[in-house]
């Protein structure tokens, strides 16, 4: 086979050309042979990538009609006195050049004009259709495969008679793929190339890991597990990955639960590095990281929704009341439409009502707050129309303001504590306190009794579920290594068992990175004249050896860590760290170990989110294979952005 004809290989999607004897693999970085065909090539992919469909595409698509280099042109507008013709000089580059039919006087321009005249030309040339090479269409192909899983299009958008015609406009000569070799080749071999990298990636900077995970069931009854990795890279910036976004078919019971994660942190051979596992307080889903012998947290998030929820239930008919009312205006054009009219006559941006979710607790304090907040309006609104509700009284909406105020600081903490790109968990301990501090000065506040016991409610769930966050070793060496925080936010006993531990954990690094433990041997004195002024100097310092241990240097750095100035509440800790890392360089190694847990699995529930996107009713028979690497690149395409 000859070299020109090799290189027009459909192969080369998933090569890179070497020399004329070798080509190196895309995905895996293998080089293979393909001195006289392209056999190797198609063996190795078929072997080593099966998820790579080779079949040749069925071309089902609407020929385009072809455009000619004079087409293109008219098309333009360059008809005139001169015409202009395009001269192919390689693949991606078209001369344009002018001959003057009728030269004349008025031909002869000024050296200014003829400057203009290039300008314009070469801006023609930014307009002009590039001739589709397969690297070309290969770019394009790439682009369009980001533009669906980013975005969760669907790739049936490819039959699309609107999209087809923008794409044309853009360029004719592209040939858009079909929806079957973006779904079938194009995705898996983007998957399985993002994968590799970002396996590698992680190996290489992750010195540990937190892993979430999380359950979710799609509207066509297919089950998902998604698993998240989260660590401090090199620069200190904390790094998610969705590890999978599995389907799940079998029970959900602690032994198949543990099953299938214990697979994904071997194909990902991480099971060193994890710290801890953060997920919701399920027994089935504790019982699994518990039986794989690994570090447990039940998600700060979840545990304060049901404190939370558990409070609401004191205030149950109140809020079915607002909720009623609420979904009149939801369901009523009518009545919304009056609702906003009110608001533009009074001079006010209109807002709506917003309704509850049933599993978001923080979803009830919008509602009441946005009620609340349109107060007024609402009155004026629901005396107007004809519809048969309640109205509430002066003393309900007196509660209504003062759950609001009570709900405020709780709000606040989940938005806090559900952060995947900043040092949360080391506020997890802070915020429990604050929250338990907050209900204690609530309680002498001249509320109505009703909202009293829901206070009550809050301060027993908050002793019930948060009493113990502090003896948690992961999370007070997380807020001892934060340094908005350090000791401070520590009982005094715990603070100082924080800081031996942080202490033994620096020593125990020096002691492993030193490449020579051993104590040197004096250095002899050389002999020196009687008379020389030196002597007695040598003497006195050739018997002197450096006395400092790793434990000594351990505490030295922590500190010097400790009486640095305090961090602002609002800055970020990781970019403080990034910027001193010099001053405590075994410290913030340290940082990277231990820092990177989160403190919910709200991260999981975000790639879910994005997944009700993707299974949605256009495209709820989507296999749950496709739906797991679509998800995969959506989340990881990021880690490799620069």
């Amino acid at each position: 086979m000859s070299n020109s004809r090799k290189l027009r290989s459909d192969m080369w999607r998933y090569f890179t050309y070497v020399d004329e004897h070798y080509a190196k693999c895309d995905i895996c970085k293998t080089k293979i042979s393909h001195k006289t065909t392209m056999s190797n090539l198609k063996k190795h992919i078929e072997r080593k990538h099966p998820l790579i469909n080779l079949q040749p595409e069925v071309d089902d698509e609407i020929n385009q009609p072809s455009t000619s280099n004079s087409a293109q042109a008219t098309t333009l507008g360059l008809q005139s006195k001169s015409t202009v013709s395009l001269r192919q000089v390689n693949p991606s580059t078209l001369i344009v050049e002018e001959n003057v039919d009728n030269p004349s006087s008025e031909t002869v321009e000024s050296s200014n004009h003829i400057v203009k005249k290039r300008k314009t030309t070469n801006t023609l040339l930014n307009y002009i259709p590039r001739k589709m090479t397969n690297t070309y269409q290969s770019q394009l192909d790439d682009s369009l495969l980001k533009l669906i899983y980013l975005d969760c299009q669907p790739f049936s958008l490819t039959e699309n008679k609107g999209f087809k015609q923008f794409v044309h406009l853009l360029n004719p000569a592209y040939k858009i793929p079909s929806r079957h070799k973006l779904s079938k080749t194009s995705l898996p071999f983007a998957y399985e190339k993002l994968f590799n990298e970002t396996k590698i990636k992680v190996q290489e900077e992750a010195l540990s890991v937190c892993l979430t995970t999380d359950c979710w069931t799609s509207i066509n009854n297919t089950s998902f597990l998604a698993v998240t990795a989260h660590y401090v890279d090199p620069n200190f910036n904390l790094k998610s990955v969705l590890l999978q976004c599995a389907p799940f078919t079998e029970k959900h019971t602690s032994l198949n639960l543990s099953i299938i994660i214990q697979s994904i942190i071997e194909e990902w051979q991480i099971k060193d590095k994890i710290v801890l596992v953060v997920s919701d307080n399920a027994a089935n889903i504790k019982g699994a990281i518990s039986s794989l012998e690994l570090k447990h947290f039940g998600c700060f998030a979840h545990s304060l929704n049901l404190i939370v929820q558990e409070a609401l239930k004191t205030q149950s008919n109140l809020i079915n009341t607002v909720k009623t009312i609420v979904g009149h205006f939801k369901r009523s054009s009518n009545a919304n439409h009056q609702l906003m009219l009110y608001q533009e006559n009074s001079g006010a941006t209109p807002k709506k009502l917003l309704q509850d979710v049933a599993t978001r607790w923080n979803s009830t304090f919008h509602m009441l707050n946005r009620f609340v907040e349109l107060e007024t309006t609402v009155k004026a609104t629901l005396a107007i129309l004809d519809a048969d509700l309640h109205i509430l009284s002066s003393e309900e909406w007196k509660i209504c303001k003062e759950l609001c105020l009570i709900l405020k600081p709780f709000d606040e903490v989940t938005k806090l504590v559900s952060g995947e790109n900043y040092m949360c968990a080391s506020m997890v301990i802070v915020l429990s306190k604050g929250l338990a501090d907050v209900c204690e000065k609530l309680k002498n506040k001249p509320f109505d009794s009703s909202v009293m016991g829901t206070i009550k409610v809050l301060q027993d769930g908050i002793n019930y579920r948060f009493s113990d966050l502090e003896m948690s070793n992961t999370l007070r060496m997380a807020t001892f290594l934060d340094p908005k925080f350090k000791h401070y936010a520590l009982t005094k006993s715990l603070g100082d068992q924080t800081k031996t531990k942080v202490i033994n954990a620096v020593a125990q690094h020096i002691r492993n990175t030193s490449n020579n433990t051993e104590i040197l041997p004096a250095v002899p004195v050389e002999e020196r004249d009687e008379c020389c002024i030196w002597n007695n100097f040598d003497s006195m310092t050739s018997a002197i050896t450096p006395q400092g241990t790793n434990t000594s240097k351990a505490i030295i750095e922590v500190n010097r860590y400790i009486d640095d100035n305090i961090l602002p509440r609002t800055s970020d800790s990781f970019s403080w760290w990034r910027d001193n890392s010099y001053n405590y360089p075994n410290l913030s190694t340290i940082v990277r170990e231990k820092c990177c847990v989160v403190g919910s699995s709200v991260p999981c529930e975000r790639v879910f989110s994005k997944a009700g996107f993707v299974i949605s009713e256009r495209r709820n028979r989507l296999k749950p294979n496709k739906v797991n690497q679509i998800l995969f690149l959506n989340h990881n395409y990021k880690l490799f952005e620069m």
